[in-house]
């Protein structure tokens, strides 16, 4: 029943509530407004889609994706979305939307349960001036399909194990299948728990605090289903039957043992050295970790903070000079509060967890690469995102700047969102730029299609000449948009692309052939 009197005592608490649900509509306007169309489609998005169509035709037939490291989730999803709506862009592209506001409403919810209200507000301010999350849930990649949804998981699950919920089994099974499922999804997630074990075990040696022990050990067993899951992945090709038929029960059994282990190991008390003991050179370590992400993600981290270089790549979008400053500045900032923040948890052990876990995390990730790319930051971003979110929200007043220069950054960037969505004869190139430490990465790959495909439909190209070295990021798309939409061809009829890098018309260079 509406209760207007419970609304009116509860003014500020039923206004946040309502900034929420507004900033939740905003996300999902953001990830499905011509989502067809933008950005273009692109070849490893294609594949997906062409191997979903192929899983629906021949039944499965593989365990691994594109490479041993990663896996076929983001095929098998497609799959299951293909088998109830048409072979179409926007639903090969639906389950990255889904899937991430998903991943959102987890996240608040458990900021809410837990009356934090204030940081779930801020953490989605945060992420409404993000150009890496108002762009990634659009392009239908493994990585940016699940990787927040299962972010989210373990917040939820990691919570409640602390916390020793009346449901620990439950949380401790959705914990090690979520570490198992991400790292299957791709290895980079495996990251993820790794940096917390270790981070964990840090503090606990830091503070001499043994509060975290059940995380810890929870941590531990993950880190070994993770080592196994790879070695059988690369050494071990199982028959797709078998595989498919055993697993559920196999990874049953095995959560099941492990909840035993967890229960045994918990009963044992720790003795901890003293605190001082390990101190100077846990502050090393911490130190190393920031000083090697700084060498190689630095750049390209403080480039998804800008955020112009991310509309670039995927809508050719060549950013003013008054944007690209105004954007660098409001990093500066961002940058300087998060090293602000990190710099007085570690000085009490007590409250330093949060920070342990983000700087671990900045010295892990490069184990696994010194490539940059921007969907590699998807985590780092979304872990500074919530910690950030419960500072600034703590105390509002000395956060003032970072406010104002959030504030300016949502402007910017969704003034650039804005001319993107609503422009109707947008001029564009291909454009080759820089990231990181030097890294060449093109917009070419995400060109809108459509210019093409009218091309061809209307001339009835029967055999395409691709000028360019790599032509995989054309041959697979077109693959791709001829599931539904064949044109009748005509062999003798013959046409040649290329990218068009110097004039601003659709990107592309293409003519018959006579």
């Amino acid at each position: 029943m509406f209760n207007l009197r419970y609304i009116l005592h509860n003014r500020k608490k039923t206004f946040v509530l309502l900034l929420i649900g507004v900033f939740i509509l905003f996300f999902w306007c953001s990830w499905t407004y011509k989502l067809d169309i933008l950005p273009g489609l692109h070849g490893d998005e294609a594949w997906s889609g062409l191997k979903a169509d192929h899983f629906i035709k021949h039944s499965f037939d593989q365990i691994s994706g594109m490479n041993h490291y990663s896996g076929i989730l983001q095929a098998s999803l497609t799959q299951a979305v293909f088998s109830f709506f048409p072979m179409k862009v926007f639903y090969l592209r639906i389950g990255g939307a889904l899937f991430n506001l998903l991943g959102l409403i987890i996240i608040c919810s458990t900021l809410l349960r837990h009356k934090h209200y204030y940081s779930a507000l801020a953490f989605l301010a945060i992420f409404s001036q993000s150009a890496l999350y108002l762009t990634s849930p659009r392009v239908a990649w493994e990585v940016n399909t699940f990787t927040l949804f299962f972010l989210s998981l373990l917040l939820v699950s990691a919570i409640n194990i602390y916390k020793n919920s009346p449901h620990r089994i439950f949380w401790v099974f959705i914990l090690l299948l979520t570490n198992i499922l991400g790292a299957y999804n791709h290895i980079i997630f495996s990251a993820v728990p790794i940096s917390i074990f270790i981070g964990l075990c840090l503090w606990t040696l830091y503070g001499g605090d043994s509060s975290v022990k059940n995380l810890i050990i929870v941590f531990g067993i993950s880190i070994g289903n993770i080592i196994t899951l790879f070695f059988l992945m690369k050494f071990f090709q199982f028959p797709i039957l078998l595989f498919i038929s055993f697993i559920p029960f196999v990874v049953g059994g095995v959560l099941i043992a492990e909840y035993w282990l967890l229960n045994k190991l918990s009963d044992i008390s720790l003795k901890l050295p003293p605190p001082d003991y390990f101190q100077f050179s846990i502050k090393v370590l911490l130190l190393t970790s920031i000083l090697l992400f700084f060498i190689f993600h630095g750049k390209a981290f403080f480039e998804v903070l800008t955020g112009y270089k991310i509309f670039l790549q995927n809508y050719s979008y060549e950013s003013s000079f008054l944007f690209r400053a105004l954007l660098i500045v409001c990093a500066v900032v961002f940058v300087f509060y998060l090293f602000k923040y990190l710099w007085q948890d570690l000085q009490n052990s007590r409250s330093s967890l949060c920070a342990f876990l983000i700087i671990i995390y900045l010295g892990v990730i490069n184990l696994y690469t010194i490539k940059t790319s921007f969907r590699y930051y998807l985590v780092i971003y979304a872990l500074v995102g919530i910690y950030m979110a419960f500072k600034l929200s703590v105390n509002v007043k000395g956060a003032i700047p970072l406010i104002v220069t959030l504030v300016l950054s949502f402007g910017v960037m969704n003034t650039i969102q804005l001319e993107v969505f609503t422009s109707k004869e947008t001029q564009i190139r291909a454009v080759n730029f820089r990231i990181g430490n030097g890294q060449i990465e093109t917009s070419a790959h995400f060109l809108p299609k459509e210019p093409l495909l009218h091309f061809l439909r209307n001339n009835r190209v029967g055999y395409i000449n691709y000028l360019n070295d790599n032509p995989y990021f054309l041959v697979l798309p077109i693959e791709f948009y001829k599931l539904n939409r064949d044109w009748k061809e005509d062999i003798n009829n013959k046409i040649s692309i290329d990218y068009d890098y110097v004039n601003y018309r659709n990107g592309y260079i293409y003519y018959l052939e006579h």
